[in-house]
């Protein structure tokens, strides 16, 4: 399926075809980010109708003649742009923060586990992500150093990259 079509199916039955397009996309980071904006928008729609239940006669008010016009707009704006090819942002929905940083896992330190291969218990998730600083003179100074510990004075093991600030 094409990467438009699909980025605004995720749109078409709200949150629930957004989840749908997180669970079945795992690879186009374009179709990934229409799911998950159409998944916390649609799902804060409902929130919002909820919380307006709440107020009697006024909350359904406001729902029937501002939210759900408003969201009906907001639906074909974004099945649209999604169409269209552009990402397009709903300020409130459209970026996760954490979403694509660097998370590093490594599992069984101690080599406790008998494995065919031990070329695998250390990854990353930021495979794609990748920085490359501009050409030029690099002279980093040593501020503080891990130099052990009263408690553990064995313990010389360091797991985070130390952070360079120039």
């Amino acid at each position: 399926m094409d990467a438009n079509i699909a980025a605004a199916l995720s749109y078409l039955v709200g949150f629930v075809t957004g989840v749908i397009f997180l669970l079945v996309e795992k690879e186009n980071k374009f179709v990934r980010f229409h799911a998950m904006q159409s998944t916390l928008l649609f799902a804060g729609i409902v929130a919002v109708d909820i919380l307006l239940q709440l107020i009697p006669f006024l909350g359904a008010l406001v729902f029937i003649f501002v939210v759900v016009p408003a969201s009906a707009v907001l639906w074909l704006l974004l099945m649209y742009k999604a169409y269209q090819g552009e990402r397009f942002k709903v300020p409130v929905a459209g970026e996760i923060r954490f979403r694509d940083d660097l998370i590093w896992v490594f599992v069984d330190s101690e080599d406790a586990v008998p494995e065919l291969s031990e070329d695998n218990n250390l990854n990353q998730t930021g495979a794609v992500c990748d920085f490359h600083p501009p050409v030029g003179s690099f002279s980093p100074q040593v501020e503080w150093q891990w130099s052990g510990s009263p408690i553990l004075p064995s313990s010389n093991q360091v797991i985070m990259t130390p952070a360079v600030v120039v």
